[in-house]
């Protein structure tokens, strides 16, 4: 159920909203609220302020991961990991500030701080095997247990972000061109699982990311656009103590990365599309895939890749 209540004066706009999930399997946290307002300072500024709850159901991946070995010995099974249904939801707090200015017709500046708030997450430890469960299970590699997700009432992470935005358009008319640029700074701490201590970054996202794009038409029935994205160091997810986040080994080292595309325009019918993307085959690593140790610590992601497309539009 979701309700949603609306004021709008000239000069100020408001928003109220309700929302209840009801769900048979996870009946835990079932209301969420936001609200946001905006008001117009003046002539082209405007400043805005939200906040809003959320939460986040675990995947059935997360609940029903189940990997076994046969054991060293006779009907014997080493579990690396065991299910847990008793998973409930990661409540998440999202307060925002922003503000907006026209520097001209069509150039604006926006300044957005952002705090997001994980109270409760859902983290990968290793906890004991329940025999009577599990009759045959042996230690998985000398550890007392297997591998689990399962909430941490004392974990808590928090990321807080600045961006800045700057977009202008129809810079030169005879072009027209569009340029969007923006630089976002990321800053948190992650309390660690198991009591293991607090780690001042915010796993998996990086300290640093710029994005700045550039689209025009350089003749008639051509376009082009350039895509460019720098992104500084990050932290990978499986970091189980303060310790281990200071090696160099859980660290992933930044990048730059740049897509190109060029389309032409035969007819009203038919386009073709030429793509290059990482122009200049940047090697780098992606996010974890489970957060657990059996991930690779540098996931490579796709180098140059060139594509050629033809659209057809019947209309």
């Amino acid at each position: 159920l979701f309700a949603q209540g609306v004021k709008i004066t000239d000069k100020v706009s408001q928003i109220w909203g309700l929302r209840l999930d009801l769900n048979s399997a996870i009946a835990d946290d079932p209301f969420t609220l936001r609200y946001a307002i905006q008001a117009k300072v003046y002539q082209g500024l405007s400043v805005r302020f939200a906040v809003g709850g959320a939460f986040k159901q675990p995947a059935p991946y997360l609940m029903y991961v189940s990997t076994a070995l046969p054991g060293t010995f006779y009907s014997s099974i080493s579990y690396q990991q065991i299910p847990n249904t008793n998973i409930v939801p990661e409540v998440i707090l999202n307060p925002e500030l922003g503000m907006r200015y026209d520097i001209a017709p069509n150039t604006f500046l926006e300044v957005i701080v952002n705090k997001q708030i994980f109270p409760r997450r859902i983290n990968a430890r290793f906890v004991p095997i329940d025999k009577e469960k599990y009759p045959k299970a042996i230690d998985f590699n000398g550890a007392q247990g297997a591998r689990v997700y399962a909430n941490d009432s004392s974990s808590r992470s928090v990321l807080n972000s600045l961006q800045i935005i700057l977009k202008q358009r129809n810079l030169f008319r005879n072009l027209k061109m569009n340029i969007e640029a923006s630089a976002t700074f990321n800053d948190g701490e992650d309390d660690l699982a198991g009591e293991q201590g607090v780690i001042p970054v915010y796993r998996m996202v990086p300290f640093f990311l710029g994005q700045f794009s550039v689209d025009f038409v350089p003749r008639k029935n051509w376009y082009v656009r350039l895509e460019s994205v720098w992104s500084s160091r990050w932290h990978r997810r499986y970091i189980i103590d303060t310790k281990d986040y200071q090696s160099a080994y859980n660290t992933i080292p930044g990048y730059y990365n740049l897509d190109l595309v060029v389309r032409y325009k035969w007819s009203k019918h038919i386009h073709t599309n030429f793509k290059i993307l990482n122009v200049f085959n940047a090697e780098y690593g992606g996010i974890d895939a489970t957060g657990l140790d059996i991930d690779l610590r540098y996931n490579p992601q796709l180098g140059r890749n060139i594509q050629l497309g033809v659209n057809f539009n019947l209309e």
